[in-house]
């Protein structure tokens, strides 16, 4: 069918030919294309260290701020511990709520994976920010319920769009290189975020505003958005700047009529 023709020319398959009714192979296949090191290569140096930073800012924040929150309920507004662990338990509402929300937001045109991902660090930036100016306790337990709960959304999302990122020959290396940065960040936080209470709360509340803004730029910089686009088999389907030349013939096949006007 005309539809099936496309969809071969799209996978680049020589005269659209068609394999026992399944789109062929695309291409050759060479032993670099399942090399692990080429994460690190040029077409995906950009995408790991995007991946990378996403974890490592989403293990400290939440780990982190799992950690101190419940000191710091004793220490400035000398809350008991029993009352203090029931107090965290807020910002599981927020989490739930997040996620939710997070879920239809990732989908929506002109969003996708990538905007959802800077929204989020963007609204735990502002709430770690404003936490230390809390006024009373009623505020400083609604900021901090805010940076943990909002930090659930990108923490959730970068599993879903790093698994889109990478082609299939090395996603799962990938994903488990990046994830692998972003639990040691969160073995370090509670020991930095714990240095930091020492001198003030306002370092602790720094500290963590410094990672989500991180978390921001990163996003802000990273350029590749899935949301739509077919997922990679192979490297070799990248350009040298790790670009998909197939999006553009994709965008062309899902909106015919778009693209005619």
């Amino acid at each position: 069918s005309e539809l099936m023709r496309q969809l071969a020319e799209c996978n680049r398959v020589e005269g659209g030919a068609l394999c026992g009714g399944k789109v062929a192979k695309s291409a050759e296949i060479s032993e670099d294309d399942w090399n692990p090191l080429l994460i690190l290569g040029p077409q995906l140096r950009k995408t790991t260290l995007f991946c990378t930073s996403a974890w490592v800012v989403c293990g400290f924040v939440y780990y982190g701020h799992t950690f101190i929150y419940p000191m710091l309920l004793e220490d400035v507004y000398g809350m008991e511990v029993k009352e203090a662990y029931s107090t965290v338990l807020i910002s599981t509402g927020v989490e739930v709520t997040v996620v939710v929300v997070s879920m239809f937001l990732m989908d929506v045109e002109g969003v996708g994976r990538r905007g959802a991902m800077a929204l989020g660090f963007l609204l735990c930036w502002i709430c770690a920010a404003l936490a230390p100016l809390s006024q009373n306790v009623s505020q400083f337990i609604a900021f901090n319920s805010c940076i943990k709960g909002i930090m659930e959304g990108p923490f959730t999302l970068i599993y879903i769009y790093a698994g889109e990122l990478y082609p299939t020959t090395h996603r799962g290396t990938a994903v488990a290189f990046c994830n692998s940065f972003g639990r040691i960040a969160a073995i370090l936080a509670p020991p930095t975020l714990t240095a930091a209470k020492l001198e003030s709360t306002f370092f602790v509340f720094a500290a963590l505003a410094a990672m989500a803004f991180l978390g921001l730029i990163a996003t802000a910089s990273f350029d590749r958005e899935t949301l739509g686009k077919p997922l990679l088999a192979y490297i070799s389907e990248l350009d040298e700047k790790g670009a998909d030349p197939r999006d553009e013939d994709t965008k062309k096949l899902l909106h015919p009529a778009g693209n005619a006007e």
